[in-house]
């Protein structure tokens, strides 16, 4: 299987839905878009794969929809995958505590003294900090995790691994089974993994997505029937 090299990242201000629905296919993988640009979808690797419907993305505005063709033409119907983040449920995040304030941004996490860089520059990468405690498998689905920098791990939550041969891939906790420590857990995740980990290796809590492209070019055409409202209702599947 190929590896997957940087793709694009999906626009943040094409991200102007109404509705969004992440949803596990199950017993599905995906293929080649076909001469009419669907693309077949089957399961091969044990695990469900990620699709993503955007509802009512409204493209309103010269500069707008200039941005959405100026996408599919990029993205080559069904083609050409994109990195799309995953948005949903953003606030159920383990999100840290630190002086009795949750904290979102990096900019809010201060030095032990309590100052900041001069500069305003980041003192961290990620706000969430969780790392691997025991190296995994390939194909595993419960991982102990140490949490350094996080608000409490529950169910419902999504991070992304960035593999080297599969690209960037979601996951979600099922459950959490136990508590080891203040820090340590054991999660179980929706899916298996498609690369094992090492102890250390970092999850992305802080901004989850996965690789992706359009599951047909249909969905994301523009919706004839609506076209005064301008709309489109694009439907993305898990690329490999």
């Amino acid at each position: 299987m190929a590896s997957l090299t940087l793709p694009e990242t999906w626009p943040r201000e094409l991200m102007r839905e109404q509705l969004l629905r992440w949803t596990p296919m199950h017993h599905t993988t995906v293929s080649e878009a076909s001469i009419g640009g669907v693309v077949q979808a089957t399961d091969s690797l044990g695990g469900p794969l990620w699709q993503c419907a955007f509802g009512d993305v409204d493209i309103r505005g010269g500069a707008i929809e200039a941005a959405w063709d100026a996408l599919m033409w990029r993205l080559k119907g069904a083609k050409t995958p994109v990195l799309v983040p995953c948005t949903k449920n953003r606030l159920w995040q383990p999100w840290p505590t630190i002086g009795g304030q949750v904290v979102r941004r990096l900019d809010q996490i201060p030095f032990e003294d309590g100052s900041g860089y001069d500069d305003g520059a980041w003192n961290s990468q990620h706000v969430i900090v969780v790392t691997v405690s025991e190296a995994v498998p390939a194909r595993a689905m419960r991982l102990r995790v140490t949490s350094e920098r996080a608000g409490p791990l529950r169910e419902g939550q999504r991070f992304s691994v960035d593999h080297p041969l599969y690209g960037r891939r979601m996951y979600g906790i099922g459950r959490v089974h136990g508590i080891f420590g203040s820090d340590d857990v054991e999660i179980e995740i929706h899916r298996p993994l498609f690369a094992g980990l090492a102890a250390g290796d970092g999850l992305d809590f802080d901004a989850p997505g996965v690789v992706m492209r359009l599951f047909d070019e249909e969905s994301s055409a523009y919706d004839m029937r609506r076209m005064r409202f301008g709309q489109v209702s694009p439907v993305l599947v898990e690329a490999f």
